[in-house]
């Protein structure tokens, strides 16, 4: 990955911390009651998870699913229909106010293990990039959330972005969120791909994406395979862009 790359990723990097007795940072899982340990096999399952804004604003409404241990799952959607927010509620930055999040925890260290790069750039000011970057190797990190990381970036660059993301969550087994509007970026990266309805969103539709193995992310677009679930995705995504402008409206 290139220095700029990396460097961004730095800037996006912002894990939940706070400070040992001899002012060392460490991530931190929030206490909530809606926190409990997931299903085996799978690194968090959303039960019927709903979030509605202080202002009333429902925003998710019924959300299930489950994202398995060691996979990408790829989140799509309507905009505005909460994507950044189931993400935000898996990160431990917002609870849910109704249903639950269960984490498959380890046992012996119950703290967040995860990542999260977010749309703008975040990073701790006091440290340098190289520090930042650090964070994540020092805190073993096993979940990795992505919200739309890669949507600044030109198309040749965006694609070997994703083969280097792809080597590296395979390499550490990581746990993988992605949010994009990208149906292409889904089916490159993603081993499940869950589509969200217009506002306020739940589970439309789920597609389990069949390539296994090395994917060259390159290659892979010229496949019939890959135009198939491509037009799939698209269809179900489709069926919920009108639904999305009257909520807006």
């Amino acid at each position: 990955m290139s220095e700029d790359v990396t460097e961004r990723a730095a800037r996006n990097m912002s894990p939940a911390i706070d400070e040992e007795s001899d002012g060392t940072a460490r991530p931190v899982l929030p206490s909530h009651p809606a926190v409990r340990a997931a299903d085996a096999g799978r690194a968090v399952t959303l039960e019927n998870v709903g979030f509605r804004y202080p202002n009333g604003l429902e925003v998710l409404r019924g959300v299930s699913v489950g994202i398995p241990t060691g996979e990408v799952t790829a989140i799509v959607g309507p905009s505005g229909c909460g994507k950044s927010t189931l993400l935000h509620l898996l990160a431990g930055l917002l609870h849910p106010t109704s249903g639950g999040i269960q984490f498959n925890l380890d046992e012996r260290n119950e703290r967040h293990r995860l990542a999260m790069v977010f749309q703008q750039d975040t990073l701790l000011p006091w440290l340098t990039v190289r520090d930042n970057v650090s964070l994540y190797y020092k805190y073993h990190r096993s979940r990795l959330l992505l919200d739309e990381p890669f949507s600044s970036v030109d198309e040749p660059t965006r694609i070997g972005i994703h083969q280097d993301v792809l080597r590296i969550v395979r390499a550490l087994n990581m746990t993988t969120v992605l949010v994009t509007h990208d149906l292409a970026e889904a089916v490159s990266l993603a081993n499940q791909v869950v589509i969200l309805s217009a506002r306020p969103g739940t589970v439309a539709a789920m597609h389990k994406i069949p390539f296994e193995g090395e994917r060259d992310v390159l290659t892979l677009r010229d496949e019939p395979l890959f135009l198939e679930i491509y037009g799939r995705l698209w269809r179900d995504l489709s069926r919920q862009i009108p639904r999305g402008k009257l909520s807006d409206g």
